[in-house]
């Protein structure tokens, strides 16, 4: 059995709905093809502790998405039109230590650094100082993100221009710890600061992670991190209804076997039931590099492309999920400024 549509889309991660969202409501004939029975990918909410509990299994805090023209501008309706609420505390987060003693990263920069305080007076200052020299950066830095990307070599040449730029490079080059050394002294605020590299599964010993504390701090004054109501998984929820009701398709338990290539073009794909998507314009592909490597085959991969494909390597850091089903709201004895909707980290020095 083979269909036709004029761009399939390999994989219903948030980001390959991103796109077909666009493309649909562009009035585009786009198909999204899931091997699994609910799209998402990470973005995604499932009863894993118990009936009843919805658990998200990945994505929990929303915070770079907010900066995004998708949800700061709602330009595919997720929020005014499909449903998508977002709850956004003004406590972004609490970092609790053994003796109960707390910092609280808040939208306010000022209650923030009050919360510094009570540790350094010193980071206090020098947290609003990074603050106001990364924020001068941070919608050159955010556009980059929604936006095609200079290459290396044109953002390197740009910022070699100047010796604010110089000093831009270096701190996206050096670790989270790196840049903490350079600016701070309490292991509280240390300990608080790098698990925006942490939590983004990235070492924060690991150099170029200083790039997450450059963005996350300037980002979460401006935009602020948020809770999507009913899970992680509802923006992907919202997405689907969005593609949906644009005339889209979205076809899930259907992994794709193959890519069906003809003279050095995707045409479309082969599903492991053996049923042929044919693409009429593109096909564009949400998954791992790797993945889509081995789809296309061999001979449609130069060798330069294979080689840097088996250069790839792995972030060392790895996170564990678990899901707890409770009565109620933990009630941590630090008091109760750091009760929810805060999110909560248990801070280690």
């Amino acid at each position: 059995m083979t269909k036709s549509h004029e761009v399939v889309i390999i994989g219903g991660g948030h980001n390959g709905l991103t796109v077909a969202g666009y493309l649909a409501k562009a009035g585009v004939d786009v198909c999204v093809v899931e091997a699994l029975p609910v799209v998402g990918g990470g973005v995604v909410s499932a009863e894993v502790a118990a009936t009843g509990f919805k658990t998200d299994p990945c994505s929990v805090w929303h915070g770079v998405i907010q900066a995004n023209p998708l949800i700061l501008n709602d330009e595919l309706g997720l929020i005014s039109k499909f449903g998508l609420k977002y709850i956004k505390p003004e406590s972004q987060l609490s970092v609790l230590f053994p003796d109960d003693t707390y910092i609280i990263l808040h939208r306010s920069l000022d209650k923030t650094c009050e919360s510094i305080a009570k540790f350094s007076y010193h980071d206090a200052e020098a947290y609003k100082k990074f603050h106001d020299w990364a924020g001068k950066f941070l919608d050159i830095l955010s556009q980059g993100m929604f936006n095609p990307p200079a290459s290396f070599g044109s953002m390197v040449a740009l910022m070699d221009q100047s010796e604010e730029g110089r000093d831009l490079l270096r701190s996206l080059m050096i670790s989270g710890v790196d840049i903490c050394d350079d600016w701070f002294e309490s292991p509280e605020l240390k300990s608080a600061l790098t698990k925006f590299c942490a939590e983004a599964l990235f070492s924060p010993r690991a150099k170029g992670t200083g790039f997450t504390l450059f963005t996350y701090i300037p980002l979460m004054h401006k935009y602020g991190g948020a809770i999507p109501v009913g899970g992680s998984g509802a923006l992907s929820e919202a997405m689907g209804r969005c593609i949906l009701h644009y005339g889209g398709t979205i076809l899930t338990n259907s992994a794709v076997d193959k890519v069906i290539v003809r003279s050095g073009e995707a045409k479309g794909v082969i599903l492991k039931s053996g049923e042929e998507i044919l693409a009429g314009k593109a096909v564009i592909s949400n998954l791992n590099a790797k993945q889509i490597s081995a789809l296309v085959g061999k001979e449609s991969v130069s060798e330069r492309y294979s080689n840097g494909l088996k250069n790839l390597k792995l972030s060392s850091h790895r996170s564990i999920c678990m899901g707890y089903a409770l009565h109620e709201p933990p009630n941590y004895t630090a008091g109760d400024e750091t009760k929810p909707p805060s999110t909560i980290s248990r801070g280690v020095l």
